[in-house]
């Protein structure tokens, strides 16, 4: 039964990661097989072939783990005081999920799922830098399922805590956990969102400067493009001949 390849991150001092931070290399499981599957702007991204109990990902136990924390604070969150629980141990034990879900999706299951991590760090002079960080073939390794799956449950639970904070507006027992759940998952989906632009740009940047480094290249595929094809351009001189 083939497998697909699990993502295995390597950090060290590499100067050539990323400022301020360890570079973030991802190398795939030689142990694990997996088909590439063309994606929707003609980038590879790799296709599980195995159903992992009805989990069509590569991950199915990151995945797992990724929305257990967030079901498990909203549902104590919703129904501590029909299983009468106290309002303190209801309080105390949201939190701890919230941050047990805080802490899975920032150094967990993100890298899994879509192989991207976030961080901030003190300098010596005592400012703060954050930094974010894509995989330079996240595109080529990164489940398709995986990456939809991650993106729709963070977006999903950010969305929750913010209906739930509007619904508690009034309510001053209630405001603080839905404030802390808003807080708390919002970092993550802007943390990662903030790993995806950067990992957009950084391929816009790699692209706009082979094209400054190979002018020549650059003016032929502008001029091909201009005219429409190669084989436009035949056509329209076999016309001229006659």
């Amino acid at each position: 039964m083939s497998q697909d390849p699990k993502p295995t991150f390597f950090f060290s001092s590499d100067p050539a990661g990323a400022q301020g931070g360890a570079g973030f290399v991802a190398e795939s499981n030689p142990n694990y097989a997996s088909i590439p599957a063309p994606a929707p702007d003609g980038q590879t991204v790799l296709s599980n072939t195995t159903d992992h109990g009805g989990y069509k990902g590569a991950h199915p136990v990151a995945a797992f783990f990724h929305v257990l924390f967030k079901i498990m604070a909203i549902s104590i969150f919703l129904l501590g005081g029909v299983f009468g629980l106290k309002y303190v141990l209801m309080l105390v034990t949201t939190i701890l999920l919230l941050t047990a879900d805080f802490w899975t999706t920032k150094n967990v299951t993100g890298r899994m799922l879509v192989s991207m991590r976030w961080w901030n760090e003190v300098k010596e002079d005592g400012s703060t830098q954050w930094v974010f960080e894509s995989s330079p073939e996240a595109d080529q390794r990164v489940n398709a399922y995986d990456h939809w799956f991650f993106w729709v449950t963070t977006g999903a639970n950010c969305v929750a805590w913010l209906v739930l904070l509007f619904l508690n507006l009034l309510s001053f027992k209630y405001l603080p956990i839905t404030l802390a759940g808003l807080l708390l998952s919002g970092a993550n989906f802007l943390g990662y969102f903030k790993c995806r632009r950067d990992a957009q740009q950084k391929v816009t940047s790699f692209m706009l400067s082979q094209a400054a480094a190979r002018p020549q290249v650059a003016g032929h595929v502008a001029s091909f493009l201009m005219s429409g094809g190669g084989s436009t351009t035949t056509n329209s001189g076999a016309n001229a001949n006659v």
